[in-house]
C-alpha cells in the first residue's frame, strides 16, 4: 500500500546573470546570490488525505507495539479508541497516538516517538496498514466492538511494580501486554460478595408518608443552637 507517491529531485540551477552597473559590468549582489538558488521539481504531486495519514499512524503504532501479536491488535485499537473518549487525553486519534510523556521526553505510546521507524513497505507493515485501515473504517461507522474498557498496556514486565499501573485495574490480557482501566473510586468492602445482591426495595418512606423526626437527633440538634 504505497500512500506516499510523491518525488522530490532538488536540482541546483547554475545561472549566470550579469548586469551593467553603471558602466562597470559588476554582477549585482542580488545575481550572484541567484546561482545558489535551489529549485525542487515536483512530480506526481498527490496530497495526502487525513483518513490516509491516521492509517499510516496507527499502522505505525501496531506494528511497533506488537509485531507478529496481531491477536493483540484489537486490544490495542480498544484502548486508543477509548482514549479518544477520555477528556484527560487529546479528542483526535493522532493526538492521542503522540501524547507526551509528562517527562516531556518520548510519547506515552513508545513506538511513536523511539528512534526506530517501522517500515511498512515490509510484509508485516502492510498487514499492519490494512488493518489499520479497517478499524478506522469500522470505528467511523460505529461498528467496532471494543474488546475492554482500559486506556493504558504494557507488558507484564513493564507493569511489575511501576507506580503508573500499579493504580490502574486489569482488564484484558493479550499474548504480550496487560491492559488496564482506571481503579475503582470505591472498592467494594467485602470483595468477596455477589456485586448483585444490592436490596431492590428501598427502606426509604414512600414520597407522600411523613417522616417521624428522631427526638434524639432533634435534642442535639437543639443544643447545638
Amino acid at each position: 500500500m504505497n500512500i506516499f507517491k510523491t518525488v522530490l529531485k532538488p536540482l541546483t540551477l547554475a545561472a549566470t546573470v550579469g548586469a551593467l552597473a553603471y558602466g562597470y559590468g559588476q554582477v549585482t549582489e542580488q545575481a550572484s546570490s541567484n546561482r545558489q538558488t535551489e529549485i525542487v521539481l515536483v512530480e506526481n504531486d498527490w496530497a495526502v488525505s487525513s483518513f490516509e495519514l491516521q492509517v499510516m499512524y496507527v499502522a505505525k503504532a501496531l506494528d511497533g507495539e506488537a509485531r507478529g501479536h496481531e491477536a493483540e491488535w484489537p486490544h490495542i485499537m480498544s484502548a486508543v479508541f477509548n482514549r479518544m473518549n477520555d477528556p484527560r487525553w487529546d479528542d483526535s486519534l493522532i493526538g492521542v497516538l503522540l501524547t507526551p510523556r509528562p517527562s516531556g521526553i518520548g510519547c506515552e505510546i513508545d513506538a511513536m516517538c523511539d528512534r526506530h521507524m517501522e517500515n511498512l513497505s515490509t510484509n508485516a507493515g502492510s498487514i499492519a496498514l490494512a488493518y489499520a485501515a479497517e478499524a478506522l473504517q469500522q470505528y467511523e461507522a460505529g461498528e467496532f466492538q471494543l474488546t475492554h474498557q482500559g486506556h493504558s498496556w504494557a507488558t507484564p514486565e513493564a507493569a511489575d511494580g511501576h507506580a503508573y499501573f500499579e493504580g490502574l485495574t486489569p482488564v484484558a490480557k493479550g499474548t504480550g501486554h496487560i491492559y488496564f482501566a482506571d481503579a475503582p473510586i470505591r472498592p467494594k468492602a467485602r470483595p468477596g460478595t455477589p456485586s448483585n445482591c444490592a436490596p431492590t426495595e428501598s427502606i426509604r418512606p414512600p414520597k407522600g408518608r411523613p417522616v417521624v423526626q428522631d427526638p434524639i437527633i432533634l435534642a442535639l440538634m437543639e443544643a447545638q443552637e
